[in-house]
């Protein structure tokens, strides 16, 4: 070996002894491995294809929990009637969502509930996030379904008060419902937010006029979210100087653009 030869020999081995490399170990390989995994995992939790499907009401329940299961479903008993997810990462419209029930009547999927919001998983929120959070809700459904919002009616058999707004489609119905507790500061009653989901189910059957007008005569004041769109109101506001966030203040919401703003 040459002279020159030899000093960069000895010169790279200094290097190496000077400036070691530190291979990662097998745990931290692993570790980040689960890592991306759990990335990739999340960024894979999104519902909207689930609700979006054209033959979505034909899915048999034997297939629902194996085609979903990386969503996190199991079935909730042997009859296989109903399937929950509860899996962290779960959205809608790349919002987080807290759990998504599936029901099935005999073979077929009848119906979709997802939990947006509710003050028990999410903790509380104060009224301009719960407004925002509800107004984009409207907002999405609206160019999702690129069909026109019906305002439903309110639920009076429950002891929280409801209210809601339903997408209809050849496919599919959308309803989307929202409950919260008025702001009444004369008697100390702060607002408070108490849920938001959307329930997805088939579209409804149209009614022969006889069955029409044997529902309309058996209906009662106390009936809930009948369907029909309520002339010239809207939900009670949800402070005493807000306006429902939907408000068309006489103007018509259309599927092209976001309901206006309060």
């Amino acid at each position: 070996m040459d002279w020159d030869g030899g000093n960069r020999l000895a010169a790279s081995r200094n290097l190496a002894k000077d400036c070691p490399v530190n291979f990662p170990s097998p745990r931290a390989l692993f570790s980040a491995l689960l890592f991306f995994g759990a990335a990739l995992a999340a960024r894979a939790q999104a519902i909207d294809p689930i609700i979006s499907g054209t033959d979505l009401w034909q899915t048999p329940s034997a297939d629902f929990v194996e085609q979903h299961r990386s969503l996190g479903f199991y079935w909730l008993s042997s009859a296989h009637d109903r399937a929950e997810s509860h899996s962290h990462g779960l959205t809608l419209f790349g919002a987080p969502v807290y759990e998504v029930d599936a029901a099935f009547n005999g073979d077929k999927l009848s119906a979709i509930t997802v939990s947006i919001y509710n003050r028990g998983d999410a903790g509380d929120l104060d009224f301009d996030k719960w407004k925002t959070l509800v107004t984009d809700s409207v907002h999405n459904m609206t160019v999702f379904t690129k069909a026109n919002p019906v305002e439903q009616g309110q639920e009076a058999s429950s002891a929280v008060k409801a209210y809601a707004m339903a997408w209809h489609t050849p496919v599919t119905k959308y309803l989307l419902e929202y409950s919260f507790t008025k702001e009444v500061k004369s008697r100390n009653i702060p607002f408070r937010a108490e849920f938001l989901r959307l329930q997805v189910t088939p579209p409804e059957k149209q009614q022969t006029f006889m069955a029409a007008a044997l529902a309309s005569a058996a209906a009662t004041p106390q009936a809930a979210f009948n369907g029909r769109p309520i002339s010239g109101k809207i939900p009670p506001a949800m402070s005493a100087s807000t306006p429902s966030p939907w408000s068309t203040r006489g103007r018509k919401a259309t599927a092209s653009s976001p309901p206006p703003s309060a």
